[in-house]
């Protein structure tokens, strides 16, 4: 059994996605809501709170860059622990109306994103107002005075709202969930069976350079679950590489290949080792 945390910030309001995920991880903490992730993750320097539950990817949109934008920026940041929750997103509204009625839908974009083939095909005309989360979104709809408004949120927000759901499981994928980052100042312990995240940029710009870089842990067995680059944002193709890697950072042959892969890098960030999810675990 990990070690728990008393207090754990999140991404508000009450009855966002990383609020449930919250739950499940910790379901005795003190939850302290933030209006942004970047909110959340500074209470942990400001030691208002002990750790901070930030969503990194999900399985149709991809990346939340806002937790990586972090991640890269706030060295003493660390991912602790991690975990997968499954994602259903509902359409909510003040009152029972038809899709057809409904002109204005708000919710978050990474809730946009995931139900883009519901949105087109059941309201396709409807205009669509990105908020700060989908919590945030159910308040905004039912702040306005159109009845034919809806919002995107998940079915705990709509009860806590009292809020009409006349859509159910919406997103595209109803395998869809979203891997979440378990945030403090320091990682984890080895436990035999972890996860190392790193990012970093390349020195030089040559051919081969990313290959050999790659290779330095291909030639110690160590498996890469992900690879995914993005824009440095100094000048245009100049990218930043981050990268997911199976086992820890104590273990000798990612010592090793970490070490090679700094002296080929102008800039390297260890965004810390933790425990893999497993997806039957129990981690309530």
């Amino acid at each position: 059994m990990k070690p728990k945390s008393k207090t754990l910030a999140y991404l508000g309001p009450e009855g966002t996605h990383t609020e449930q995920a919250c739950i499940a991880y910790n379901s005795s903490a003190i939850r302290i809501p933030f209006p942004s992730i970047r909110d959340a993750v500074n209470s942990i320097v400001t030691g208002e709170a002990e750790e901070c539950m930030a969503p990194i990817e999900n399985s149709l949109a991809g990346s939340v860059n806002e937790t990586l934008d972090v991640l890269i920026f706030h060295k003493n940041i660390k991912i602790k622990y991690e975990l997968i929750i499954p994602i259903n997103h509902y359409l909510i509204t003040k009152a029972q109306v038809a899709f057809n009625d409904i002109k204005y839908i708000y919710s978050h974009p990474q809730a946009i994103a995931q139900c883009k083939t519901f949105i087109s095909e059941n309201l396709p005309n409807a205009k669509i107002t990105a908020t700060m989360s989908t919590a945030l979104a159910v308040k905004q709809m039912l702040d306005t005075s159109k009845n034919e408004s809806a919002a995107i949120g998940t079915k705990r927000s709509s009860i806590l709202n009292n809020a009409v759901t006349i859509g159910e499981n919406i997103q595209d994928n109803k395998s869809n969930s979203t891997r979440f980052a378990i945030l403090s100042n320091k990682d984890s312990k080895s436990t035999g069976d972890d996860k190392t995240s790193i990012c970093f940029e390349l020195k030089s710009d040559r051919p081969g350079i990313l290959y050999e870089s790659l290779g330095e842990f291909a030639s110690r067995d160590i498996n890469l679950s992900k690879i995914e680059s993005r824009p440095t944002g100094e000048s245009l193709g100049r990218y930043m590489f981050l990268i997911d890697l199976l086992g820890h950072r104590d273990e000798p042959k990612v010592q090793l290949a970490l070490s090679a892969l700094k002296k080929s890098s102008s800039m390297f960030r260890l965004f810390g080792s933790y425990p893999r999810f497993k997806i039957n675990e129990d981690k309530t």
